[in-house]
């Protein structure tokens, strides 16, 4: 979801990665609530953190506590976390889970927002 939503704000600003510590599949429910707001992200693909080793980033964000704890660090960048929900181990009925997604989506949409302010 940061991915395509910082793309979406600012993706004329910066060059915009995605990685993970673990990554999986991205999640029916994220193209769902990404298109609610007007995103496509069905050219995205899931990306391990060490896939990119060898850039030199302005910024590192991680957005769960674990990624902070075991995302490398990368010289020379400004790490920023965001502690934000994933809402991918979300329970209850399939309404409770996009409701889940949705607050993921728009709790990083905020983010993004200030830090570009």
């Amino acid at each position: 979801m940061a991915e395509g939503i910082m793309k979406h704000l600012a993706g004329d600003q910066f060059d915009v990665y995605s990685a993970g510590v673990s990554p999986i599949e991205i999640q029916p429910k994220t193209f769902i609530v990404m298109s609610e707001k007007g995103i496509d992200i069905s050219d995205q693909r899931p990306n391990h953190i060490d896939d990119y080793k060898d850039i030199d980033f302005d910024y590192v964000i991680t957005l769960c506590g674990h990624a902070k704890e075991t995302c490398p660090v990368f010289k020379g960048a400004q790490n920023l976390h965001w502690p934000i929900t994933d809402p991918y181990n979300a329970t209850g009925s399939d309404d409770a889970k996009l409701t889940a997604y949705r607050q993921s989506r728009d709790d990083i949409w905020s983010q993004i927002q200030a830090f570009m302010n």
